[in-house]
């Protein structure tokens, strides 16, 4: 891994020193600059992609429509204009002399499907999918819109390479590559949702994202450390959200809808309200929604195998309703972006958002009879953000993106243990502070992007029990500390850049440090026995990455990059019953960062009817953080009300592989039928012990196929997994896991929509239209049974 980052080291340094000299040669280059339209009714299209692919240099259009590449070398240059649902153009070359510039202003004519995605995640600017190494996937507006969640995690649900557990109701924990939890990075924004509290385990945070605010999702698959730093193992999910769309003159335009949609299976209850305010130079857009979420009604049919493994469950007895309960909850949302143009290169953007779940209780501890009452009561998430870009050529840069945000995040958890009168409560908030500097640089054929980033974390936490027959109420040591806190630092830079003819390569490199202090000491209710625990620590990343087009529509591609992730106060301060009271948690201030290697290869397609990406990888991971034996105050086990529970603390003894394989294709048969298909495998050996990796999926795959004629619209698709019987000693212990492993299952699934009139909108839909009964492997409870939702929206 160091001789990795060496060679980097010396291919970025050679590549700086090129960019500096081509820099002080020539100041600018030549300039192609243009309005990017629809060629019926003449609207400025954002989100439109035009690019030069000898030279792997682009822009994305903005609300205006407006597109620019600068610094481009004399010659002729093949110009890409790409679009969702418009048609693709390849004009002819355009010849530049040095340092002209060049207007050109370019008409799409709308077509029923275009199979091409721009991400902004993958190289921190804006690029088709097709143009990076790594295995890339995005849910695009109108796939968010025909989906329709009222959840965040469910949009994941039929994504190549992503898998979705769900231990409860208000969970939705995403794995990608066999990996979860804390070895995922979340973005919102392109701001971390991770912050120094996220845990191992399943978690429930995507959920804190409103799905019905959201504009696109995107999935980077295998390590992305080298740009987003700790966490980034498995991949990356960056949530994006709604722009205001600005209008084409001064005169202020008011829009406004309303949505609501109501399902059957989980009695779900929701409503949206959008508004929206904006001209040429300023936009304004508002978003509200109220959902009432119901318990989970399972499938009658089939299921036979998975229903008698969890009846005749030797580990634990289990409450197996058709109806599972507790599962309910109630939640609201509300988020504004505005948008100021300040010139024509200048523009800031003010975000806010806010999340509350009241009341969302833990299913899987209730139907094993471990609990009578686990709620998380309240969940909450705030965020308010600043972005301010500066979008014209310099000596430094060609565009700027400066981002100062603030970050909370609230929880409470109500425990009654079941056969108990003493009700727990933890809780902690965790604030946090963040600063982001990105800097693109385009000249002669190479894209460098490279910046800074600061986050820092500060915790408060309070734990108290009460008893609910006396009402008396003590204090009780917390999770973590109060006041803990956690400084996360991170500089990097990217380049990418042509090597040879149609072949390229991306190389990265990341410097991080870290400081996390848990005070102990200087907390009364927490227990001084391992004093104040002060740790930092420091990360050197890098990342390799090739491709080699065949043709301008078929490409191979190879990435080798490190990942890591350093330990949090999760890892090294937390103390507790763990994982569903098994054990007890205790500190260990000695844990360092856990560290992976990544190999991908695999091949892309990219035509204007047929898409397909297969990428097959191998992850090496090395100091993972596992549980072992441990003492507190020099006993091995400590008795929390009537238990007797083993006591651990995390080492990095943990040594493992995981290998798999992504596959996703999408064909045009017609002007209005397409098929779709995406397969996810992967496979995990923990070395350490010689057995599975503990929480990998079984190969799962989906087949549908789709039609669309006008603003009409109907997808019938199949989901499906192969069953689960590879388990690892943790797995065999884990309840929401039958016991001798997960059957296989599959679900039928319906969805029809369009546009009714102009302003209304429906969308139909009947998922698992066969009424199955089956679990997917990690989650706490049984899937949906047949469920009928129906959505609308009125526009105005």
């Amino acid at each position: 891994m160091q001789s990795l980052s060496k060679l980097i080291t010396l291919i970025l340094f050679h590549c700086l020193l090129f960019n500096a000299s081509a820099a002080m040669a020539s100041a600018n280059g030549a300039r192609i600059t243009g309005v990017i339209a629809d060629k019926k009714d003449r609207v400025p299209l954002a989100h439109a992609q035009v690019f030069i692919s000898a030279l792997n240099r682009g822009d994305v259009t903005n609300e205006r429509g407006e597109f620019h590449i600068s610094n481009l070398p004399a010659g002729q240059h093949k110009l890409t204009v790409r679009l969702q649902g418009y048609q693709t153009y390849h004009f002819s070359p355009i010849v530049l002399a040095s340092n002209e510039s060049l207007q050109f202003d370019v008409a799409l004519t709308s077509t029923i499907v275009e199979l091409s995605d721009v991400t902004v995640t993958a190289t921190r600017s804006e690029v088709s999918t097709f143009a990076v190494p790594q295995f890339v996937s995005m849910i695009s507006p109108r796939e968010i819109q025909q989906r329709n969640a009222q959840q965040t995690p469910e949009l994941l649900r039929e994504e190549a390479g992503v898998v979705i557990q769900k231990t409860n109701q208000g969970g939705g924990s995403p794995i990608i590559r066999g990996l979860k939890a804390n070895k995922l990075l979340l973005l919102v924004d392109g701001i971390r949702l991770n912050n120094a509290t996220y845990r191992g385990g399943n978690t429930q945070y995507l959920n804190t994202v409103d799905a019905g605010a959201l504009e696109r999702m995107e999935i980077v698959q295998g390590p992305v450390s080298v740009l987003y730093g700790s966490d980034a193992l498995g991949g990356v999910v960056n949530m994006i959200t709604q722009s205001p769309d600005l209008s084409s003159n001064a005169k202020l335009q008011f829009n406004s809808s309303v949505a609501g949609s109501i399902s059957t299976a989980d009695n779900t209850k929701t409503s949206h309200a959008n508004m929206s305010l904006a001209n040429n130079r300023f936009g304004l857009q508002i978003n509200g929604a109220v959902r009432s979420f119901g318990d989970v009604e399972r499938g009658g049919n089939g299921g036979r195998e998975l229903m008698q493994r969890l009846q005749n469950d030797s580990r634990t007895s289990r409450d197996l309703n058709k109806k599972q309960a507790p599962n309910g909850y109630n939640a609201y949302d509300v988020s504004a972006r505005a948008l100021f143009i300040m010139s024509g290169n200048q523009q800031i953007s003010l975000a806010y958002q806010q999340n509350h779940q009241k009341d969302v209780p833990r299913y899987d501890v209730v139907e094993v009879r471990k609990d009578s009452l686990r709620f998380f009561a309240p969940q909450e998430r705030n965020l308010a953000y600043i972005k301010y870009t500066y979008d014209a050529p310099t000596f430094l840069f060609d565009k700027l993106n400066i981002t100062l945000s603030s970050h909370r995040q609230f929880e409470r958890r109500l425990r009654l243990k079941f056969g108990s009168v003493n009700l727990s409560r933890d809780q902690f908030s965790t604030r946090t502070l963040g600063a982001q500097l990105q800097l693109n640089r385009y000249l002669k054929g190479h894209n460098l992007v490279y910046g800074f980033e600061l986050y820092h974390d500060d915790i408060t936490t309070k734990s108290t029990r009460r008893n609910t027959i006396t009402e008396e109420t003590s204090d009780q040591e917390p999770l973590f500390p109060n006041g803990s806190s956690f400084l996360s630092l991170g500089a990097f830079v990217q380049d990418q850049f042509q090597v040879l003819n149609n072949l390229y390569l991306t190389t990265g490199l990341r410097f991080s440090k870290f400081k996390l202090r848990a005070p102990f000491l200087s907390d009364p209710k927490s227990n001084d026995f391992f004093g104040d625990i002060e740790q930092n620590s420091s990360a050197l990343t890098a990342s390799l990455g090739t491709q080699y087009f065949i043709t301008d529509e078929l490409g191979l591609v190879a990435n080798i990059a490190q990942g890591f992730r350093m330990p949090n106060l999760d890892d090294a301060s937390k103390i507790g019953p763990g994982k569903g009271a098994s054990f007890y948690d205790v500190p260990n201030p000695r844990v360092n960062p856990e560290k992976s290697l990544s190999f991908d290869a695999g091949l892309k397609l990219h035509l204007a009817g047929a898409r397909a990406e297969v990428v097959g990888f191998y992850n090496r991971l090395t100091d993972l953080l596992v549980r072992q034996p441990a003492l507190f105050e020099g006993a091995a086990f400590i008795l929390d009300e009537g238990d007797t529970l083993a006591v651990f603390h995390k080492e990095n003894a943990g040594r493992a592989f995981v290998a798999g394989l992504a596959v996703s294709t999408e064909f045009r048969l017609s002007n209005s039928f397409s098929v779709l298909a995406n397969l996810t495998f992967s496979s995990g050996q923990d070395l350490s012990n010689n057995e599975p990796l503990s929480g990998i999926p079984p190969l799962s795959g989906l087949l549908g196929l789709r039609w669309q004629y006008g603003k009409l619209w109907s997808e019938i698709n199949s989901r499906f997994a192969r069953k689960q019987a590879r388990l690892s000693s943790e797995d065999k212990l884990d309840l929401r896991i039958p016991e001798g492993g997960t059957p296989g299952w599959y679900s039928l699934n319906l969805r029809v929509g369009g546009e009714v009139t102009q302003a209304i909108s429906l969308n139909l839909s009947v998922s698992n239209i066969l009424d199955m009964n089956y679990r997917e492997h990690l989650s706490g409870m049984n899937a949906l049974g047949r469920n009928f939702s129906i959505s609308a929206r009125v526009s105005h």
